[in-house]
């Protein structure tokens, strides 16, 4: 027997909705109510005959009088309400991915959805501020074309110590279970496969390491397997700017292969442009190949980029979110310290050997200037930074045995990057670089001598800066922050980790502070492991390096940030606070605290005049970041002549420079002006992509989302359904101060209940759970899609059609003074099959629920707005008592005809037709938006299903 896509079948005792099948042996249904992954194939040919004795037409049981007097109260009758919402998945609407989710997205999250469904390959550069929700925004494009059937498989491509982030992220959010691919896994995932299947071909969902997969031995296999869907996270570190090194350039090469195929490809970075024009050309010319000689000051290149690139800064996202509050605000603190005498005459005394190395410098190569320069530099920063990164530096020095870069030709053309030989600088390497130069025996002297007086300045607690460092982690923990240390190297984080030990534990009232240390020696697993421990916690302090400072989350554990080492780069600085001030961050308020000498470090007073100040001064006025190069070595120069031409016994300048080179000329007022250019060009950039209310009415898509939310339920119907379902188990759920929150014991659940809670159970057997998103610290997040509310809604829907413990309130006859007449609502569950108008043969299967109401007698036709319906049926409480036999009665004159198949569809088919226009209204309302090719041919699944029956009387005058 053909069943039409839509209709229901039993099947094992059953229901299930047959789906679409591209294959006519093939019978493809899914659970009533049931998830994707319940989805089964019937192979017709292997049954035969016997087909149709296994899979029949499904007899929907409808209400009968029987079910009055059973649970039959207004609370009862509600939860089953939400129980059938929840239980949704396939969502009748434009957006079929909204009933699939674990969060509710906020409307300019949908934003990029929109734009990327206008095109039949999507190539689109998604580039909002950091913490805006990047990830979220790239998943929901990927999840819509997965529930469109536009997409099988998909591929995220990111940083190393970013994989177990973005598995979170799709599990938690969207679902779905993603394989990590990268060196640590590959062995055990190929043991899992057959012998003719890949990696990359025959894993549905993959989040892979770049680094892993650019080399030349891996690339070919991935590139000829790899999935239809592809998102780059952090992409900026895959650009190809003049003289890339070669890790650039295996990354940037794997993405040009990929954009030359036909792959959707949506890439991820909060700093697309950061002055560097041709690092900008070479990362949007992925988006397509005429775009690499594309300009911001050509209106027309804008005006055609803009539909592949979105840029949108927190004030961008205003108009969508009302007086949401979804941004903490940032508290900043100044931290200022003073060098001690001792470690400001050695400073003093460095920067006096650096200015001679300079001198000698001078006589040599240019290409060998560049780099004994940034190696003079580096151990500057390594001495500033701590007294350990400063010993381990020189202690570099010393062993130094041979020049390896001896035969660097002197015509080499390439630009310096600081992470080239150095693997220092602009970048978050935490390990110290090494020397480039050997050094004569009067150089390892003097050496000897500065790691005597380091030492002695550590042993004799002559560090300030330090000691300033203890002071405000205890003033964070005072003020309720549980703070990030951010430092520059291995070594530094390690004695920062030791002294604010040793400080706290001299205080009983610091006993509960766990503290802990995270530098690139841990593995990313090993990192992930030991934050997530910390964070449980009641008080915490991280110290960590820059390897934390890009892509990683802390927001759920974090709310403060201390720069104990200022980058010499305000983007990463900007990273940092990233980490803990973005989306999800539940605290109204972060705190901010930056540590510099300005009186006597003249490294720090540079370092703050020539980037920081500046950059302060821009975001209060313009309310935007200006993101520079992470290889601009411009800006390192600009910095390094400041530091040189400093007269060391009085501070100050007494010559102009002293560098004669071209490339070294440029001036503190030069920089200034290359600011301003970036200033310029940001504000051109956000002009032009931040995809304001002029393009994307946010009015549509608020519209949108809330009609979504009266078909599947929100997140009060998820609150109160489950809440609900706990206390009438006998579970003394308490309320707690915080919005959506709410506790029990563990011990008070039921055998059957408690592995959905086991998780969420702390030490004394407290379990926590919250209805928000973002989602309070140690409280497990409940969301419509948490596999407890899935179970928890089919089985309360099963048990009340079909008869169960849980089943709720299907008929009811209650007296009421909210009707003056006798009223009828029926809660109905229409399907609709969705196909394209070009494409018939692609069809899927939208549900919802609405009311069906009247008064008097059905023939009268005597039809109630929906939207009364819903308010007598949310509303109405009994203000009268009538006995079970006149309810039954009652409930049985009034919906005769309901039982009657012909008479059902009499009277409702006219009803599901009209709900299956207004969906093809719905989608016709984003035709400005979408591709021609959207779903917009709606068919109704004839009769609908009448899933309870509620009689409302009006209330008998007194005699």
């Amino acid at each position: 027997m053909d069943y039409k896509t839509g209709t229901l079948v039993e099947f094992r005792s059953r229901p299930w909705v047959v789906q679409q099948s591209s294959d006519k042996d093939l019978l493809v249904i899914k659970p009533l109510g049931g998830t994707d992954a319940e989805t089964i194939g019937l192979y017709k040919p292997l049954y035969g005959d016997k087909l149709d004795s296994t899979v029949s037409s499904y007899n929907f049981r409808k209400p009968s009088p029987e079910d009055v007097g059973v649970n039959s109260y207004p609370e009862a009758a509600r939860i089953l309400y939400n129980a059938c919402r929840l239980s949704f998945r396939d969502v009748a609407g434009p957006f079929q991915c909204l009933g699939k989710l674990s969060f509710e997205p906020r409307p300019y999250q949908m934003v990029p959805l929109i734009l990327a469904l206008k095109h039949k390959l999507i190539r689109l550069l998604i580039s909002d501020d950091v913490g805006i929700g990047k990830t979220l925004e790239s998943l929901l494009i990927t999840k819509e074309l997965l529930d469109r059937r536009e997409i099988q498989r998909f591929a995220v491509i990111c940083l190393p110590h970013l994989c177990e982030q973005w598995q979170n992220e799709i599990r938690d959010k969207f679902g779905l279970e993603a394989e990590i691919i990268r060196s640590s896994t590959i062995s055990r995932l190929e043991k899992n496969m057959r012998a003719n299947q890949s990696v990359f071909r025959d894993i549905p969902f993959q989040i892979i390491s770049i680094d892993y997969i650019k080399s030349s031995d891996r690339k070919p296999m991935f590139l000829q397997h790899c999935p239809e869907f592809i998102i780059v996270d952090e992409a900026h570190t895959c650009a190809k700017p003049k003289g890339a090194n070669k890790g650039q350039q295996l990354r940037h090469s794997l993405l040009s292969d990929l954009a030359n195929t036909e792959r959707h490809i949506v890439l991820l970075t909060a700093t697309p442009h950061s002055g560097n024009s041709e690092e900008f050309q070479s990362v949007i010319g992925l988006l397509k190949p005429e775009f690499r000689n594309f300009t911001l000051e050509n209106a027309k290149q804008r005006e055609e980029l803009s539909h592949y690139f979105i840029q949108r800064r927190r004030a961008d996202v205003k108009p969508y979110v009302g007086d949401d509050i979804i941004f903490p605000s940032r508290v900043q603190f100044d931290a200022t310290y003073a060098l001690s005498e001792q470690y400001h005459a050695l400073l003093m005394d460095i920067i006096d050997y650096v200015r001679e190395g300079v001198k000698i410098a001078r006589t040599l190569g240019k290409v060998k200037q560049r780099y004994i320069y940034w190696d003079l530099l580096a151990l500057i920063r390594g001495v500033m930074s701590s007294p350990e990164a400063g010993i381990s530096m020189l202690q570099n020095k010393i062993a130094k045995r041979s020049n390896d870069s001896e035969d660097v030709a002197e015509d080499e053309e390439k630009t310096y990057k600081f992470n080239d030989a150095l693997k220092d600088g602009l970048l978050g390497d935490d390990v110290l670089p090494e020397s480039y130069e050997k050094s004569s025996n009067s150089e390892k002297t003097k050496f000897r001598s500065f790691i005597t007086r380091l030492r002695e300045i550590k042993e004799n607690k002559q560090d300030n800066k330090i000691s300033e460092l203890a002071k405000n982690v205890e003033f964070a923990l005072n003020s309720n922050y549980n703070p990030i240390v951010f430092c520059q190297y291995i070594q530094t984080a390690e004695y920062c980790k030791d002294y604010i030990t040793k400080y706290l534990s001299s205080d009983k009232r610091y006993k509960d502070v766990a503290i802990e240390v995270v530098t690139s020696r841990l593995t990313d697993e090993d990192r992930k492991m030991k934050i997530d421990e910390l964070s449980r916690s009641p008080r915490h302090v991280l110290v960590c390096t820059d390897c934390l400072s890009e892509g990683v989350n802390l927001q759920t554990g974090f709310n403060s940030i201390i720069h104990y080492d200022l980058p010499w780069n305000p983007n990463r600085m900007e990273q940092r606070n990233g980490r803990i001030d973005r989306f999800g961050q539940t605290e109204k308020e972060v705190a901010i605290f930056t540590l510099f000498d300005e009186d006597t470090n003249p490294v720090d007073k540079i370092i703050m005049k020539v980037l920081y100040r500046k950059q302060n001064q821009i975001r209060k006025s313009l309310g935007i970041y200006i993101p520079i190069a992470d290889n601009d070595s411009s800006l390192m120069e600009s910095i390094m002549e400041e530091i040189i031409v400093l007269d060391t016994k009085k501070n100050l300048i007494h010559q102009p420079t002293l560098f004669d080179m071209d490339e070294f000329k440029e001036t503190t007022e030069e920089h200034d002006k290359r600011i301003q250019r970036a200033v310029e060009i940001e504000k051109k950039s956000h002009t032009y992509f931040a995809h304001n209310t002029k393009a994307m009415d946010p009015t549509r898509l608020v519209e949108s989302l809330n009609e979504a939310k009266k078909v599947i339920g929100d997140i009060y119907d998820t609150r109160d359904f489950v809440i609900g379902e706990l206390r009438h188990a006998g579970v003394n759920v308490k309320t707690d101060n915080m919005p959506l929150c709410y506790s029990f014991q563990f011990v008070e659940l039921e055998e059957n209940l408690k592995p959905y809670f086991l998780r969420a159970s702390d030490k004394k057997g407290m379990v926590r759970i919250s209805f928000t998103s973002p989602t309070p610290k140690n409280y497990m997040y409940i969301g419509r899609n948490h596999v407890f509310v899935e179970d928890l809604s089919r089985a309360v829907v099963n048990d009340t059609i079909n008869g169960g413990d849980l089943g709720a309130c299907r008929g009811m006859v209650i007296q009421t003074d909210k009707v003056q007449t006798v009223t009828t609502v029926l809660l109905m569950r229409v399907r609709s099959v969705i196909s394209e108008a070009k494409h018939s043969d692609r069809q899927l299967v939208g549900e919802e629920m609405i009311f069906l109401g009247y008064k008097g007698k059905v023939e009268n036709h005597d039809f109630l707005p929906e939207e009364e319906c819903r308010s007598l049926f949310l509303e109405s409480q009994a203000t009268g008592d009538i006995d079970l036999v006149t309810q039954r009665n009652t409930f049985k004159r009034r919906l005769e005809w309901v039982a009657d198949e012909t008479t059902l569809r009499r009277h409702t088919d006219d009803i599901a037709t009209e709900r299956a226009n207004n969906l093809v209204r719905s989608f016709a309302q984003y035709r400005t938006y979408l591709s021609e090719a959207e779903y917009q041919v709606v068919r109704p699944v004839l009769p609908m299903d009448v899933i309870a029956a509620f009689v409302y009387m009006p209330k008998v005058p007194q005699l």
